[in-house]
């Protein structure tokens, strides 16, 4: 996007700026001139050795002001998050690295005692949408939940903004609980082995947690 922008607005305004002031006429060094022009108004940087003179230049400076400064700031960002991002990361690459460390859990869950175990500061709140939360504004150095949920939401909702680090540890079944002598039983269980054989289990954890 950055270089698209560069290369359609400088071809702008050499076209309307040519033979004026310090954008020579000819396509070649003008059209190079015309890019220094946009990337100094991107930049704020602004040194007035090239500016537009005709009302149609000063109107692709404009939208350049508008667009370009927008998407250099939004450039800028994005390096700066992803390079957080990675810090973090490298930081922590599995469940050993979270001792000592800040984690976010939903408290009254076997996660707590997990993390007790690790050694981490366990940080308990009332919803793992807290804890999300704690950690997007960087209260936490991670959150530590079921697997199921956790990749979830990192393959969905947060898709980009977060990562899940490390190997599965301290692993722990579900269930599904039933009244005692519960008919239902024997078709849960039948169908569960269904989706086991006909490949439907492993789609659907695909669909929602990605590939194994």
């Amino acid at each position: 996007m950055f270089f698209g922008f560069t290369f359609l607005f400088g071809h702008v305004l050499w076209w309307s700026e040519r033979g004026e002031n310090a954008i020579q006429d000819q396509y070649f060094p003008g059209i190079f001139e015309a890019f220094w022009c946009v990337l100094a108004t991107m930049t704020t940087v602004g040194y007035g050795d090239i500016a537009p003179r005709r009302w149609l230049g000063r109107l692709s400076a404009l939208a350049i002001m508008f667009c370009g400064i927008g998407l250099f700031g939004v450039i800028i960002a994005q390096l700066s998050a992803e390079m957080n991002f990675q810090k973090l990361v490298s930081e922590i690459s599995s469940h050993k690295d979270l001792a000592g460390k800040a984690v976010a859990t939903v408290e009254g869950t076997t996660s707590v005692a997990a993390l007790q175990n690790l050694g981490a500061k366990v940080v308990a709140v009332a919803s793992i949408e807290q804890a999300y939360q704690k950690l997007r504004q960087g209260e936490v150095a991670a959150v530590v939940f079921d697997a199921p949920i956790l990749l979830s939401y990192a393959r969905t909702t947060a898709v980009g903004e977060v990562a899940i680090v490390g190997d599965l540890f301290d692993p722990q079944p579900y269930g599904i609980a039933l009244p005692e002598g519960s008919q239902l039983r024997e078709p849960i269980n039948r169908a569960l082995l269904g989706l086991r054989e006909n490949g439907g289990y492993d789609r659907i954890y695909t669909k929602y947690f990605g590939p194994r």
